[in-house]
């Protein structure tokens, strides 16, 4: 394959110290950062994985001795890195990646035809959905490999990742016309989900020193609500036993980078109050403790 056939894109990864003033990450984190030469650039927690398969928890004990006091900032950030420097040589991690220029150009053509009209909150953020799909299969060219050869590179990818991946190619599969191909997640034998029995939970609540954090926990666990949902409940949302969620409280942060304002007393200031996630109501069910968080 010729040099102009490929594009090269920097990888890093980072050591994210949580926040000392206690606003924010409280914990150490390792960033994955690529920096495409072309597209949008990609940076998020990575979860490095043990040979079994497994989360690695090495980062969790410096995590946990770093709350308990077991170990200063200084220590336990040093402690982090030295940790970082071997996972990259345990994973033979490099520094670059090659990707197929071809592919970046479908990935260009595809979302300006389908969707650069549309009303998207983040586009941003739904191109980069699109080009993490285009990014695992690699150099393999989206116009003539086989349905083989783009369903074995999906499958090197844990099952939540195969579903967004496959979701989002086929797509672009389509719109170049190779409707013959059809892309699946791999059946794999999902995790089992575990949840707190009361009893564990009340044990958990003994060690919530404030009050009011304790409403938001016992209203979590009560009615299944995400934290966001729960911090944008209104009274009249809770009906006889019903509670109709339909927003969620979203960060600062997330709200200036959307540009979502509204006009309060003449004045321009963020609207932190938006849609659920997937924009759709849905009635729950709670259980009879949930009355007692009021």
């Amino acid at each position: 394959m010729s040099k102009k056939t490929r594009i090269t894109a920097r990888i890093n990864f980072t050591v994210r110290p949580p926040r000392t003033n206690g606003v924010g990450r409280g914990s150490f984190h390792i960033y994955k950062d690529v920096k495409p030469l072309v597209g949008k650039r990609d940076n998020k927690p990575h979860i490095f994985t043990s040979k079994d398969g497994k989360p690695d928890d090495r980062l969790d004990k410096i995590n946990e001795g770093y709350r308990k006091c077991e170990m200063d900032f200084e220590t336990a950030k040093k402690m982090a890195e030295a940790l970082r420097d071997q996972l990259y040589k345990e994973h033979n991690l490099v520094k670059t990646k090659v990707f197929s220029t071809d592919n970046y150009e479908i990935l260009d053509e595809f979302f300006q035809k389908r969707y650069a009209s549309r009303k998207t909150k983040d586009k941003a953020a739904a191109f980069n959905d699109y080009r993490r799909a285009v990014d695992a299969v690699g150099l393999l060219p989206i116009r003539s490999a086989s349905e083989a050869q783009l369903q074995e590179a999906l499958s090197k990818f844990p099952n939540n990742k195969q579903r967004r991946y496959v979701s989002r190619l086929t797509r672009i599969l389509k719109f170049k016309g190779r409707d013959d191909i059809e892309l699946a997640k791999d059946r794999k034998q999902s995790a089992e989900i575990r949840y707190l029995s009361e009893k564990e939970f009340s044990a958990v609540l003994k060690n919530v020193e404030d009050k009011n954090l304790q409403i938001v926990f016992q209203m979590a666990f009560h009615s299944g609500c995400r934290l966001g949902e729960i911090f944008a409940l209104d009274d009249e949302d809770y009906r006889n036993g019903i509670l109709n969620v339909s927003k969620q409280f979203i960060r600062e942060e997330i709200a200036k980078k959307r540009k979502l304002f509204k006009i309060v007393k003449g004045q321009k200031v963020l609207d932190l109050i938006q849609p659920t996630k997937n924009e759709q109501k849905r009635r729950v069910v709670v259980f009879s403790e949930f009355k007692n968080c009021f």
